[in-house]
């Protein structure tokens, strides 16, 4: 484990003061980069009311397509400077902004800035910063620190506590996102085997069903993927339809309780609980589920601790690999870490940041019989 590695780097980093951002709030945006956070983006753009004037992509094939799938006009002149949102988190964002002004498209703007700035307007969280650290927050993090079970991890975490301090990657050269392997570093994936029951909360499209179905090479015992938006859900039936029968795909939440509970539906990436009057979706506790996951993951924007502390007597019975996100609030991470520590005896706790920007931070779980 990393308990003797130097606790002087995180406090270090405390000492350095957040740069001021502006952001200018304006009607029309640009968007650099035309993947999964540029989409994401353009969901917030459109929650906004704003417009967008262009879509920008290393390939101008995939900006196209973006722009078809959206079915976003294609650019036009509004005769002022129209800040560029960097949307890209695949390269060092310090690479990405130079390559907007070598392009002289506009002045760049990080989207998790944009993001901060907008917050109280769109519910979305993801860009918040770490700066005024408590004292009972340090002392969080150092046990956090201690727990760690390899100096990767702590590397990882300190891009990633880095990035929301400062916005920018940390001075760590062997940093590496593993972004390829986001739910599935090698460290979990060297101890998966044919008897797996995977369960995955918060399912949006499929995409990680799939992406364990094609690693494990259809070798497992079941699936089940719970999505509760609508509009997910179906996204995920007509990606999986092609895949057999183990897989069981159920449209509902999973939370603190089991009954109805209000969904932001209908938002693509920004579909959560919503505190504000949504749609009645079912949602359930984990352990009203009767599930027996060997290997669970939970993607749910921010309710996490949520859905495993109303899950305890399953993941004390089953002791399931546990890959949860743990960055979508700034309080995240403390709240999972220590209910995972608290709760899980031997169990081995890795952190991944799966990006150059501070998001996908993933805590992993493992059980020590697993090695």
């Amino acid at each position: 484990m990393a308990h003797n590695a130097n606790f002087s780097i995180f406090e270090d980093l405390l000492l350095v003061e957040p740069p001021l951002v502006h952001i200018p709030d304006v009607g029309y945006y640009s968007i650099y980069g035309a993947g999964e956070l540029g989409q994401l983006c353009l969901d917030l753009l459109l929650r906004l009311d704003k417009n967008v004037v262009n879509i920008y992509d290393h390939s101008n094939e995939n900006a196209e397509i973006f722009r078809k799938r959206n079915q976003l006009q294609s650019a036009y002149d509004t005769g002022q400077d129209i800040p560029v949102i960097a949307c890209i988190s695949k390269f060092p964002h310090h690479e990405v902004m130079h390559s907007i002004r070598e392009l002289r498209i506009g002045a760049p703007i990080n989207f998790y800035d944009f993001a901060d700035f907008f917050s109280e307007r769109t519910s979305f969280q993801n860009g918040w910063r770490f700066d005024g650290v408590s004292a009972s927050e340090t002392i969080e993090l150092k046990n956090l620190f201690k727990q760690l079970e390899d100096n990767t991890s702590v590397d990882h975490l300190f891009e990633f506590l880095h990035w929301h301090r400062l916005r920018r990657g940390s001075p760590i050269p062997s940093f590496n996102p593993e972004i390829q392997d986001v739910y599935f570093p090698h460290f979990l994936s060297s101890t998966l085997n044919s008897e797996e029951t995977f369960v995955d909360i918060g399912s949006h499209s499929g995409a990680v069903i799939a992406e364990f179905d094609r690693r494990m090479h259809g070798s497992y015992v079941n699936i089940f993927g719970i999505e509760p938006d609508p509009f997910n859900f179906s996204k995920a039936v007509n990606k999986l339809s092609n895949l057999d029968n183990r897989i069981r795909l159920i449209g509902a939440g999973v939370g603190a309780k089991t009954g109805l509970t209000s969904y932001a539906i209908g938002r693509n990436y920004l579909s959560a609980a919503a505190s504000e009057t949504g749609t009645l979706i079912p949602e359930f506790r984990l352990d009203d589920l009767g599930l027996s996951p060997s290997f669970l993951k939970v993607h749910t924007e921010g309710c996490e601790a949520k859905v495993l502390s109303a899950g305890i007597q399953t993941l004390q019975k089953h002791r399931p690999i546990i890959a949860t996100t743990v960055y979508h609030r700034r309080r995240d991470l403390f709240e999972v870490a220590k209910l995972l520590f608290d709760q899980m005896p031997d169990y081995r706790f890795y952190f991944r940041c799966h990006s150059y920007v501070g998001a996908s931070g993933v805590l992993y779980a493992l059980p020590k019989e697993r090695f």
